[in-house]
């Protein structure tokens, strides 16, 4: 890819000058959260790759008359090969076109930008990354919570429980859970119920309060704060988006748990929410 070919050189020359690719937050699915200057670069760019968009007519109309690639991933299914995607931006860009890849959330967090961006960078082709509103930040403001909280919630944790097919390191992701007063663990939908089980082995009190939130970002996804343990137990509840897991005693102020108690939850989802206000880790 370091060999390029006079052609290829003198657009890189004029790229450097004029045009960039830009890696731009679409946010957690809703087009009214991405940012006016995202909504810019949508407008502005001729090729557009995205990841698999909750509303896609309404991301669509920033820019109709761009040609839009579908190149998202979603669990059990077939999707585009991460270096592939890599390639279509070097490819469009050295062909003069303005290119915008469009990623869910922001692009920073779990997005794989760094893969696509060393593409770029082997042929020193310009980019630019727009930041996005992140699934954690979406879920929490859904929740009617802060994720920090002085004397309660004084450190965050981003984490994944998913690892690359192809990973030979061990990704302990629980221990940075254990260690943290709010955890926010990424694409846990599938498996909500062994993480929950891992973290009950591993020593988090059963009884800590986890909020599973579906699409957030939309009034459409399933929503409920419950005990780790009652998410353990594995109940089936179908679940169609992505999903973000909140753990921590910060979910207990939510206005979703006053409703669920109106409600009259499971006698065992009670007698856990009355601990929750005075337990979350085991000491």
């Amino acid at each position: 890819m370091n060999n390029l070919n006079m052609e290829q050189k003198k657009i890189r020359n004029k790229l450097k000058d004029s045009c960039k690719v830009h890696f731009i937050g679409a946010g957690p699915g809703n087009p009214d959260l991405i940012t006016r200057r995202g909504w810019r670069a949508l407008n502005n760019s001729n090729i557009i790759l995205y990841d698999a968009l909750l509303d896609f007519n309404g991301f669509h109309s920033a820019a109709p008359n761009s040609r839009w690639i579908d190149v998202g991933k979603r669990a059990n299914r077939i999707s585009i090969k991460q270096s592939f995607i890599g390639k279509m931006l070097v490819n469009y860009s050295l062909r003069g076109f303005s290119v915008a890849r469009l990623k869910g959330g922001d692009p920073s967090i779990f997005g794989r930008i760094s893969e696509e961006l060393l593409a770029l960078k082997v042929m020193q082709i310009p980019y630019e990354i727009i930041p996005g509103v992140t699934a954690a930040s979406s879920a929490a403001a859904s929740l009617g919570i802060s994720l920090t909280k002085r004397h309660q919630s004084r450190s965050v944790s981003f984490v994944t429980a998913s690892v690359g097919d192809n990973s030979t390191k061990e990704n302990k992701w629980f221990e940075t859970v254990l260690h943290s007063d709010t955890s926010i663990i990424y694409m846990s939908g599938r498996d909500r119920k062994k993480i929950a089980n891992t973290l009950i082995t591993k020593g988090m009190n059963p009884s800590c309060p986890v909020a599973i939130v579906e699409s957030a970002g939309t009034n459409t996804g399933y929503k409920k704060i419950m005990p780790l343990s009652e998410l353990a137990d594995g109940k089936f509840f179908k679940i169609d988006g992505p999903v973000c897991l909140i753990i921590g005693e910060i979910t207990s102020g939510s206005n979703l748990l006053e409703q669920q108690e109106m409600t009259k939850l499971s006698p065992s989802s009670i007698n856990g929410f009355a601990k929750i206000k005075k337990i979350c880790h085991e000491k």
